[in-house]
């Protein structure tokens, strides 16, 4: 297994609407040099330099910071292709652009919290792969393993998690029941990885439409359910484990202990003080302001 920086330009391609948006999955280009060297299965990161970004591009959002806004695994060979679909070009020629790229899934979104190169720098932990601070004109570069591991390190995590994250893909309800025998006995935070992955993931998007993509808290407390329009003309919504999966609850991972939530009750009810106190067959139930609430489930059978 070898490890890739790729480098990322946000005045070509907007790495930060693209992780914001939550998607998964993208081509990348890189060296033709590379063609014969990075394989299907190599792990790498995303490094972002200086962001040169008009005032017109930016649209009111800040510059990103130098750092890594990405973990990704390498799930293709190299290819020649263009990437038409891409919707985050700013350069439209881009999209048109035959040129040797790769297809990667993204393991760890870091858009909340980079690993900025500053930092790196300050700490002098660095100490093989000079393209990693100094950055170098070149779309790819190997690094080191040991270096990869110290980028894992300061976003709290580490070549294992990121094993794990890139060989359990959940997609089907059956793969939940296999990840329920293999992570009973697991740590909290491996847990925690696995719930996260399932959220974010293809079941994710099934229970989301399952439940119309309707937040089940605003839309008992009179609130209107919907979020914003996405770009896939979908409306935006987060999924919830009910009971928290570290706590190692028996069904915790299964999917009738998911529930939909918009982005400020989702955070609400992690870091506020509404409380998860049951999960009926027909409800899930929970305490907000001293008043319990019953929200209708929907039961999503095998």
């Amino acid at each position: 297994m070898k490890y890739w920086l790729f480098n990322c330009n946000p005045k070509m391609w907007e790495i930060d609407e693209f992780l914001i948006s939550g998607v998964k999955y993208s081509t990348w280009k890189i060296n033709s040099y590379h063609k014969n060297k990075i394989s299907k299965g190599d792990k790498g990161f995303i490094r972002v330099g200086h962001d040169k970004r008009t005032k017109k591009q930016l649209n009111g959002r800040q510059k990103l910071e130098r750092g890594i806004y990405a973990i990704v695994d390498i799930i293709s060979s190299p290819e020649q292709i263009n990437d038409h679909e891409d919707e985050f070009w700013l350069i439209e020629e881009k999209k048109k652009e035959v040129t040797w790229r790769v297809r990667i899934k993204y393991l760890l979104n870091l858009i909340d919290n980079p690993v900025l190169l500053t930092e790196l720098k300050d700490k002098k932990s660095i100490t093989k792969s000079t393209a990693i601070l100094k950055g170098q004109q070149t779309v790819t570069a190997e690094v080191s393993k040991s270096d990869f591991e110290i980028i894992l390190k300061n976003c709290n995590s580490n070549i294992s998690v990121v094993n794990l994250i890139s060989e359990e893909e959940v997609v089907l309800q059956s793969d939940i029941s296999r990840l329920e025998k293999k992570y009973k006995n697991a740590i909290p935070k491996v847990r925690e990885r696995v719930s996260q992955q399932i959220e974010r993931g293809a079941i994710a998007h099934a229970v989301k439409k399952f439940y119309n993509y309707e937040c089940l808290l605003c839309k008992k407390i009179g609130l209107d359910p919907k979020g914003f329009l996405k770009k896939d003309n979908t409306y935006y919504i987060e999924t919830h484990h009910f009971f928290p999966v570290a706590n190692n609850i028996k069904g915790s991972l299964g999917i009738n202990n998911l529930m939909t939530l918009c982005a400020n009750h989702h955070k609400e009810i992690h870091y506020g003080m509404i409380e998860s106190i049951d999960s009926t067959e027909t409800h899930f139930v929970i305490k907000m302001k001293d008043t319990l609430l019953k929200l209708k489930k929907k039961i999503i059978k095998n």
